[in-house]
């Protein structure tokens, strides 16, 4: 009789350490529901963050924001290695679109906040020399629909 109920512990032993082992691993398992509550507001602040970061080192280095005066007034007289730094600052400011744009269609920004920053963004864009989009197209990854989005809208120029 004892031998059967050291085996029926064992039993119950081996049950509860499987379900104890699958309680950590839920637990240990990334959650992507916390990001489904994210609201359209936190996604703007999250997009004026990034704009920051986009324009902080026009605001910051002095030499850059002639190199950004100079792309906007006169494209043609930037050197090869000005024309190539002016083209990696502005990827920042096409990822900021990207994100905005990917938020969109995943439904964390709802269209009326969409459509502010989608203008913004192409008014910004229509200002500025178009190798800035074509050169970072050519060279940095985007999505194939945020590529034809933009070449859609900045087409009008």
């Amino acid at each position: 009789m004892t031998k059967q109920i050291r085996q029926e512990h064992k039993i119950l032993a081996a049950f509860f350490l499987v379900i104890a082992v699958f309680a950590v691993l839920l637990l240990l398992i990334p959650r992507t529901d916390n990001f489904a509550t994210i609201s359209s507001q936190e996604v703007d602040e999250y997009l004026y963050k990034k704009l920051d970061e986009y324009v902080r080192p026009y605001d910051e280095n002095p030499s850059f924001a002639n190199i950004f005066n100079t792309a906007i007034t006169n494209p043609d007289e930037l050197t090869v290695t000005d024309r190539q730094t002016y083209v990696t600052l502005e990827r920042k400011l096409f990822s900021g679109w990207e994100i905005a744009w990917s938020y969109r269609n995943e439904g964390y920004l709802d269209g009326h906040r969409f459509d502010e920053w989608d203008s913004w963004y192409i008014d910004e864009i229509r200002r500025r020399p178009s190798f800035a989009w074509t050169e970072n197209r050519e060279h940095f990854s985007f999505s194939e629909g945020f590529v034809q989005h933009v070449d859609e809208s900045t087409i009008a120029q």
